[in-house]
């Protein structure tokens, strides 16, 4: 193609840096008339002049990924992005514990359900074992520390958290819900 138009100037334009460097060395080696002066690579953020003179980057502006939700076709911003590859990657973890508002005390067994997180076997105990760990997490702490809410959730996040790495060895997003009844 390009000794079909022969540019004066050519610029490789798609793929990353590596792929225009090899691009312009392939039209340097195997197209008659074309040096380092008549290919210039140029990378996201170049303003590239050319005129009577020559082609050459003449600016360089800072460039930033910007993501758009598909639904709501708005920007999101990178934290929001990250949590979904977190999601994707890993999967999550709700787990709901109900705790009794008179004697701070479990309230029945932990419910934990998984969406998405490979590894896990329904039928060999897996949540069985994950719901003793989190009830093993709530025995070890003091009272005042089950009686603090924030920590709670923390402290029992944590614990399944550790388990489910040991276990399985993935990171999915865990959600803890404490409900009091």
């Amino acid at each position: 193609m390009v000794e079909t138009a022969r540019p004066k100037f050519l610029v490789p334009i798609h793929g990353e840096y590596r792929m225009l460097f090899r691009h312009k060395e392939f039209v340097k080696n195997h197209v008659a008339g074309y040096s380092d002066d008549n290919i210039i690579l140029i990378e996201n953020g170049d303003l590239l002049e050319i005129d009577q003179m020559g082609a050459r980057v003449v600016e360089k502006f800072e460039m930033y990924k910007t993501f758009i939700d598909e639904e709501s076709a708005g920007e999101i911003e990178y934290d929001v992005v990250r949590e979904r590859k977190k999601l994707a990657y890993g999967g999550a973890i709700s787990l709901v514990v109900m705790m009794s508002k008179t004697t701070g005390a479990i309230a029945g067994e932990p419910q934990i359900s998984f969406q998405g997180v490979a590894g896990i076997d329904p039928t060999n105990g897996f949540a069985g074992d994950a719901r003793e760990a989190i009830s093993e997490a709530i025995l070890q702490m003091k009272k005042e520390q089950v009686a603090d809410r924030t920590f709670l959730k923390e402290t029992l996040r944590v614990a399944l958290k550790r388990f489910v790495q040991q276990q399985i060895g993935t990171k999915p997003v865990i959600v803890t819900t404490i409900v009091e009844v």
